[in-house]
């Protein structure tokens, strides 16, 4: 078993860390994120996140701790910045193989970690310096030691279940706690268990109190450190108006949430409901996979009925869910033919969306401003599609565990198109990389009101912000060897800057609605 976990564990660290060196920290929330631990890694303080000197109170603090320890292993860069996030998902992967096998059989965990692999969408969350990888894994992992104490009673779970939610409230807050206790409670509604004895059973009160030990003193020290800052703003503005009012435009009707999970989980979403219909049919209501099912109906109606809808918000619950589709699977592997018209059914769906994502991809790099040059790097995506038709091949002469690791495969060959060659060529059109090629790697600026936020991290600076042209006009008369760096929208005031100082450089963002410009007096 050790040797098992060990591949998968190495397998699955491999694709998620994969050329993330490779490409610079540019979105936006990787960008704050980075830097908030570059400013704590240089700074030594360990309580308060800031960015650009400025508080940040948008998350808590285990991913920059995190980030500081891979600084100071491997400098500040970007592979460093995105280190820990893919060991977080290669745990994620190796503990979703224990659980599976532990509870279901080899064949299921095996399924299991398959498909998860080739969830392209979930590797690429595993390349990101953001909090979420820590929550997905402390999550799930939190949440299968609970069945796990459910189940045999052992001690070691019990600490294992409430150390991992303890440190998923110090990774993102309290929807770490507040999932699993909501999944826990509707499986036992669901498994007709719901009564004193079996809620006694997972310790509650002892469990709390474990909780709170692991995420209450720091969240204490920068409530104090902060006047009650911190507190305000995380809790009220990041957490509770996040859930009341969509934020920052990410709002959406509620079956976006359902619409994400099903491009999330490609290419084996289009048998999601088939493995839910397998799984309500076979009226199991106490098993890991009634266990699993619970958890991901929970998960995304509570993202549902929330007003801001992101895709990376169901994460957590994608072990779970990949474990109903490989119960089913597993299944369908030793009764094909009483199945064979629903998979083709799926896979021919999936023939359609794989033959319109190459379209797709180079309709949005020629549209794109700047990166047009690069539209035919969309053909890259043609390995869907043939990875696709090589499965059908497979399916039809009835060789049917080729046909799905045929699939599977395909879009593991597409994230390390994606992470190897796609995303380091756009980078190269970033503002950050423009700047460097022009000025060097180590220009001195000050930002007149807004700046893109990935500019602190690649040139670890911090920047002074004025927001009038007389601050700048003044503050320029003292350091007159620094550049002016923007990306407001203002055209008076871009009008004023044009008419007052040179633009040494001008680059929209990618994907974005933003320019940034470089003046110089």
């Amino acid at each position: 078993m050790l040797l098992q976990i060990s591949i998968v564990f190495v397998v699955s660290f491999l694709c998620c860390i994969a050329f993330s060196w490779a490409y610079p920290i540019y979105i936006l929330d990787e960008a704050r994120n980075a830097e908030a631990a570059r400013e704590m890694f240089v700074n030594r303080n360990f309580v308060t996140p800031f960015f650009n000197n400025t508080l940040r109170t948008d998350k808590p603090v285990v991913h920059y701790y995190f980030m500081t320890i891979a600084y100071h292993l491997f400098g500040v860069n970007a592979f460093a910045a995105r280190f820990f996030s893919a060991f977080f998902g290669a745990l994620t992967f190796a503990t979703t193989f224990y659980f599976s096998q532990k509870f279901t059989s080899i064949r299921v965990a095996v399924i299991s970690c398959t498909v998860l692999l080739s969830t392209l969408f979930f590797i690429q969350e595993f390349h990101l310096s953001v909090p979420d990888p820590y929550l997905i894994f402390f999550t799930s992992f939190g949440l299968f030691s609970l069945y796990s104490l459910y189940i045999t009673n052992n001690r070691k779970w019990f600490f294992l279940a409430y150390f991992s939610f303890g440190f998923g409230i110090l990774s993102k807050g309290p929807i770490a706690i507040i999932l699993p206790l909501l999944s826990v409670a509707c499986y036992l509604l669901y498994s007709k268990q719901l009564s004193l004895k079996s809620i006694s059973k997972l310790k509650p009160i002892a469990g709390f109190l474990l909780v709170v030990t692991v995420a209450v003193p720091w969240f204490y020290l920068v409530h104090v450190a902060t006047e009650g800052q911190f507190t305000n703003r995380f809790f009220l503005d990041h957490n509770l108006n996040r859930f009341n009012t969509g934020k920052e435009g990410h709002g959406g009707l509620f079956l976006l949430t359902w619409v994400f999970v099903l491009v999330g989980l490609l290419p084996f979403s289009f048998f999601l409901i088939p493995a839910y219909h397998h799984f309500f049919k076979s009226k199991d209501r106490t098993s890991i996979v009634a266990f699993s099912a619970i958890i991901g109906v929970v998960t995304i109606v509570f993202f549902s009925v929330a007003s801001t809808k992101l895709p990376n918000y169901t994460m957590p619950c994608y072990p779970f869910l990949v474990l109903v589709i490989a119960v089913y699977f597993d299944m369908v592997f030793r009764k094909i033919e009483t199945y064979k018209k629903a998979i083709a059914r799926g896979l021919l769906l999936l023939l359609i969306i794989s033959c319109l994502l190459p379209v797709g991809g180079y309709v949005a790099l020629y549209l794109e401003e700047g990166i047009t040059q690069y539209r035919w790097y969309s053909l890259l995506l043609l390995v869907l599609p043939i990875g696709c038709i090589l499965c059908l091949y497979q399916f039809k002469n009835k060789r049917f565990k080729n046909s799905f690791f045929y699939l599977a495969i395909s879009w593991v060959v597409m994230g390390f198109f994606l992470f190897g060659i796609i995303y380091p060529k756009l980078a190269k059109e970033t503002p950050t990389e423009k700047v460097k090629a022009v000025l060097g790697s180590s220009p001195q600026f000050v930002a007149f009101q807004r700046f893109d936020s990935a500019f602190p991290f690649n040139f670890k600076a911090t920047f002074k912000v004025v927001s009038t042209i007389e601050e700048l006009e003044l503050f320029l008369d003292n350091n007159p060897n620094y550049y002016i760096l923007t990306n407001t929208g203002d055209r008076s005031l871009l009008f004023q800057l044009n008419q007052k100082y040179q633009l040494q450089l001008k680059q929209k963002a990618l994907f974005e609605n933003h320019t940034t410009r470089v003046y110089k007096r």
